[in-house]
């Protein structure tokens, strides 16, 4: 996959700018960071991961920091289908509002809890969301059986370890985990592969 700037990831970046401007989403101002820190953080995941966005999978974000990594992968994999769930109507609504600006039809935001929707998927993902133990114990009632929890983490010791033992009490598989950084940035980000 080549890291370039396509003209629907540049209208990405340009409205994202643009309503960071009216409501604040994120300390970031500037296109370059963006297109580093969010959007190619974003599809780093499909790089090591391809296997698992293959056509029709169907894939849940749960609490999509501000459309990230849901938009960069719905545009990534259109052959898929992308849900976004998240509890507040202010946040469902700006993101069905860049959905249909952008015009990314395999991608949808409901309003739900995650404890109560009760549809099931075949991936769930989650960037920088919640603690882990929280994390796992809600996205395990969506997932259909065998199939797969990719999770974003700023690598820590200490939360390394609480998913490890989160994994042996639930009867999860850590199928891989990769660890990198980004481009004028030390911070150290891991990928969890974990299997149902």
């Amino acid at each position: 996959m080549k890291r370039t700037i396509t003209p629907q990831r540049e209208d990405l970046i340009t409205v994202f700018l643009e309503r960071n401007q009216q409501i604040n989403l994120s300390a970031l101002r500037d296109r370059d960071s963006v297109w580093q820190k969010h959007i190619i953080d974003s599809l780093i995941w499909y790089e090591i991961f391809s296997e698992l966005f293959t056509a029709n999978k169907n894939i849940v974000d749960i609490g999509t920091w501000w459309w990230f990594p849901l938009l960069p992968l719905a545009m990534q994999c259109p052959l898929c289908t992308f849900t976004w769930i998240d509890a507040r109507k202010k946040k469902i609504i700006a993101i069905n509002e860049m959905i249909a600006t952008l015009k990314i039809p395999n991608c949808t935001a409901v309003r739900s809890r995650i404890e109560e929707h009760n549809k099931r998927y075949d991936l769930v993902t989650a960037r920088a969301v919640t603690y882990a133990d929280q994390l796992l114990e809600r996205s395990l009632p969506v997932l259909k059986k065998w199939w797969h929890m990719l999770f974003w983490k700023m690598f820590t010791f200490e939360e390394d370890a609480t998913i490890r033992e989160h994994l042996y009490k639930h009867n999860l598989t850590l199928v891989a985990t990769h660890t990198y950084t980004l481009t004028d940035d030390t911070t150290q980000r891991m990928l969890y592969l974990i299997k149902k």
